[in-house]
């Protein structure tokens, strides 16, 4: 796995704005709410992982690790 590429330098904002914008919107509403509102806590819990980039924290979070469980590990400090 590469060490990092230029969209893991990106500041939460640019993220954020690259994220919620089409080809990553979905047509159904409802389902674009949720979507978003679990944008916002994986990237503020990504955050608050060690590391300079977003690919650092996710592998300092061990949420690499987890494989497909990593969803339990945001959504256990959510919760």
């Amino acid at each position: 796995m590469p060490a990092g590429w230029p969209a893991t330098l990106q500041s939460r904002d640019t993220a954020w704005e690259r994220l919620t914008q089409p080809p990553f919107v979905l047509d159904n509403a409802k389902s674009q709410q949720r979507r978003v509102r679990g944008l916002a806590l994986l990237l503020d819990w990504l955050a608050a992982q060690p590391g300079q980039t977003w690919q650092d924290r996710w592998l300092a979070s061990g949420a690499d690790r987890a494989g497909a469980g990593w969803r339990q590990l945001p959504a256990a400090v959510a919760a």
